[in-house]
C-alpha cells in the first residue's frame, strides 16, 4: 500500500510498474525452480514456541514497515509542499569560489559519516551558483546502500532550498539510467545502487511522479528484457523488491 502515498492520477501509474514486477517474479520462480538440487532437510528440534515467536516477528515487522512509510510520507509531503527562503537569505551566506568549491569536492566522495558535517557547511554556504555541480557530484558518488538514507536526507535540504536542484539532478539521472536493451551492464553493483537511490528520491517527492516514474518503470523493464535467458540482472532487480518494494508494489 506504500505506493498510494503517490498521485493515482499520474500518467504513469501503479499498473506500469505492478506489469514489470509481474514478469520479474516469472522469471525468478523460472530461475529458482530450475536450480533446486534437493529438498532442505527439516529442523531434528522444533523452536520454542514457534507460533508465539512468528507472531512477535511479524508484529516487530509490521510496526517498522508503518513508521517507514509515515516518515517517508512525511518527507515526501514536505518535499512536495515545501516554502524555499526569499532571495535576501541567501546573501547573507558564504558565496566564495574556494568554500563552495571545497564543498562539491566533499560531495563526490560522499558517505553517511559526513552527513553532519555537510549539512553544517551547507547551512553556511550560498549555492545557487554552483547547483549544478553539486547535482552533478551527488550523482556521481560512489554510494554504498548504507549511505542512501543520508544522502536522501541532504537531497531534501537542497530540494528544499534551491528551485533548480532537481531539475538539475534529474538530468544526470537520466544519463545515468538511460540504456538499452543491447547494451551490457558493467558494473552491477553500482547499479543496484543507483536504482535503489533513484527509486528513493521518487518516493520521497524530489522528483514528481509525472517526471520520475517513466525512468524509473523504464530502466526495471529494460533490466528484464536484455536479460530473458542467463537471468544476470536477478540480483539487481531483487535488490529492488527488497529496498523499495514497500513503496511500489
Amino acid at each position: 500500500f506504500g505506493f498510494w502515498l503517490f498521485c493515482v492520477d499520474e500518467s504513469y501509474t501503479k499498473t506500469s510498474l505492478n506489469s514489470v514486477l509481474y514478469h520479474f517474479e516469472a522469471v525468478v520462480f523460472e530461475k529458482m525452480t530450475s536450480e533446486v538440487d534437493k529438498e532442505e532437510k527439516p529442523s531434528d528440534e522444533a523452536p520454542e514456541n514457534p507460533e508465539e515467536n512468528e507472531k512477535a516477528a511479524l508484529s516487530e515487522y509490521i510496526s517498522n514497515l508503518e513508521n517507514r512509510l509515515k516518515q517517508k510520507s512525511e518527507l515526501r509531503s514536505q518535499n512536495l509542499n515545501c516554502q524555499r527562503p526569499p532571495e535576501n537569505h541567501f546573501s547573507k551566506l558564504e558565496s566564495g569560489l574556494k568554500k563552495n568549491t571545497t564543498f562539491v569536492k566533499k560531495l563526490k566522495s560522499f558517505s553517511a559519516t559526513q552527513i553532519d558535517t555537510l549539512l553544517k557547511d551547507f547551512s553556511t554556504l550560498n549555492l545557487t551558483k554552483y547547483i549544478s555541480e553539486v547535482a552533478a557530484a551527488i550523482a556521481e558518488a560512489k554510494l554504498k546502500m548504507s549511505d542512501i538514507p543520508a544522502a536522501i536526507t541532504l537531497c531534501s535540504a537542497l530540494h528544499k532550498t534551491y528551485a533548480d536542484f532537481s531539475s538539475n539532478f534529474f538530468e544526470n539521472w537520466q544519463k545515468i539510467l538511460s540504456f538499452k536493451a543491447t547494451d551490457k551492464i558493467t558494473n552491477s553493483s553500482k547499479l543496484r545502487v543507483d536504482i535503489r537511490f533513484y527509486a528513493e528520491l521518487v518516493a520521497v517527492g524530489i522528483f514528481a511522479n509525472k517526471t520520475g516514474l517513466p525512468l524509473l518503470g523504464n530502466v526495471l523493464t529494460v533490466l528484464i528484457n536484455m536479460d530473458k535467458e542467463e537471468h544476470n540482472n536477478i540480483p539487481i532487480l531483487l535488490s529492488f523488491c527488497k529496498h523499495c518494494g514497500e513503496d511500489y508494489a
